[in-house]
């Protein structure tokens, strides 16, 4: 739609530099499209092609595998006991404390006393290169074994993961597995709880159809490292997103990746709206520093195929989708004003329907599960839509911070973020973002107020589930409010037709 008004009715209007800003601030929401289109067809893919599963070792691997649990005050004693309870004998729990606490501290020491010989606890005198560091330091001093299985501090894994995870590991001969996992349910809040099958749906459908047809990242947790592959790739890179950097550095030595669904494990989203965009925060940080530093690298690397390359790029460049977004709300209410300006004043309905679900074709691939649970997958796109249209303008400044003005990331784990009080004031600036557009659309006024309208609120109503957790009647209120943005979009398509 943009494209056809942009050539048919505004250039024929405007002198060469005008054309020229336009261009710059619109059409970068191709690269939306882009983006949404190389997600759904991976995500058709996994869903519909049978033939991504990996191979099995006939024979039980003997090999003596390390469990290596990291945790930063965020110890979590129902998830550290079943990596204790393996089928396959041949394991060795390890903790890797970076807990500045003195109580969490204590806690752990009074879980390993209890738990016995099998749990060895490491400690280093800093917290030197984040989470990365961490391992890095276990690695090198108390782990002996050639295979290690990576666990977060909220894992929850199967006592049949470990024996089954190294016979893929051994049948593939890759580097390393990355294995799948699922939201623990139920949450431990409402929103963790609406917003779990989030997991479930990356492990599910953005990831199988990359051993065949693209880039197999690690993800920090639920995975099966070979030592060979950590060393060639230098160790764990000491940057925030250490899987990220460690999945490039080691296909750049020739030792690629590999998904397996089955065997799977548990994991715990968020529970707060503060530790969502926390983590939100770090990944797009970490991410454009990884491309950064390590992206080059893998470029150059002759063991890694061009479909690799091309599709670590295009996953991970979505670092920058906040800023596009932002960049293609500027650009449509330019367009829209000088639409009117140029006796354009209506949008046809199909069209701007078309504009609004078409970057959002990734999230088709919902259909499959949302038939099984669809009062489920029906709460998770509606609470998913606003929660994450409101992280929008901060991930924006962060990947724009990061690129050009300081970079640098801090590094606060999920579980640690969740245990600071959530208040309100300290999203004020993103309820004012909000604001202000809502307020900029309706003085410009435009053919596409509506959806300028819809994503405003969207920013402004998602810091209000910083209250969502009580039971009282105002919990229930801020709860329903991710609705309201429904009924303007609604309302407004109405209207339009």
């Amino acid at each position: 739609m943009n494209a056809w008004f942009f050539l048919a009715i505004v250039v024929p209007k405007l002198s060469t530099p005008s054309v020229l800003v336009l261009s710059a601030v619109q059409l970068p929401w191709m690269l939306i499209w882009l983006w949404g289109l190389h997600g759904f067809l991976h995500q058709v893919v996994s869903a519909f092609d049978p033939v991504l599963s990996l191979p099995v070792a006939r024979a039980c691997s003997a090999k003596p595998v390390a469990i290596l649990y990291t945790t930063c005050d965020d110890f979590d004693a129902y998830a550290c006991r079943s990596l204790l309870l393996q089928d396959f004998r041949h394991t060795r729990l390890i903790i890797c404390d970076d807990s500045t606490e003195q109580s969490s501290r204590d806690r752990i020491d009074e879980w390993v006393r209890v738990a016995g010989a099998k749990v060895v606890i490491v400690r280093r005198n800093n917290r030197q290169g984040f989470k990365a560091g961490n391992l890095n330091f276990a690695l090198s001093t108390v782990v002996h074994e050639d295979i290690f299985v990576l666990c977060d501090a909220d894992q929850v894994l199967p006592p049949s993961f470990v024996g089954k995870a190294i016979q893929v590991l051994e049948a593939s001969g890759v580097g390393f597995v990355q294995c799948g996992n699922a939201a623990r349910s139920p949450g431990a809040t409402w929103l963790s709880e609406a917003l779990g099958p989030a997991v479930d749906i990356f492990y599910q459908f953005a990831l199988p159809s990359r051993n065949r047809y693209g880039f197999v990242s690690c993800f920090g947790h639920a995975a099966i490292v070979r030592r060979d592959a950590w060393q060639a790739a230098g160790r764990f890179p000491e940057v925030v997103t250490e899987d990220l950097a460690f999945a490039m550095m080691a296909l750049a030595q020739g030792y690629q990746g590999r998904f397996s669904a089955n065997p799977s494990g548990e994991e715990s989203f968020p529970q707060t709206y503060s530790a969502l965009k926390q983590k939100y925060i770090r990944i797009v940080a970490g991410t454009v520093e990884s491309l950064r530093r390590y992206g080059p690298t893998l470029l150059r690397s002759p063991r890694a195929s061009w479909v690799e390359k091309l599709d670590a790029f295009l996953t991970f460049s979505t670092c920058y989708l906040p800023v596009i977004i932002l960049m293609s709300v500027a650009g449509g209410m330019v367009f829209s004003h000088l639409a009117g300006g140029s006796g354009y004043v209506k949008v046809q309905g199909w069209l701007l329907a078309l504009y609004l679900v078409g970057p959002q074709t990734p999230i088709l691939a919902l259909l499959k599960r949302a038939f099984a649970e669809p009062k489920r997958y029906l709460r998770f796109v509606v609470v998913a839509s606003v929660v994450y249209s409101s992280l929008v303008p901060s991930l924006a400044w962060t990947a724009i911070r990061q690129t050009f003005l300081s970079p640098g990331c801090s590094f606060v784990p999920t579980g640690a973020a969740a245990k600071v009080p959530e208040r309100l004031l300290s999203h004020a600036r993103t309820i004012a973002a909000g604001l202000m557009l809502i307020g900029f659309a309706a003085v410009v006024g435009s053919p596409v107020l509506v959806p300028t309208v819809v994503f405003g609120l969207m920013i402004a109503i998602g810091p209000l589930q910083t209250l969502s957790a009580g039971v009282t009647a105002s919990g229930s209120l801020v709860r329903w409010s991710v609705l309201v943005p429904y009924a303007v979009l609604v309302s407004g398509l109405l209207m339009e037709w």
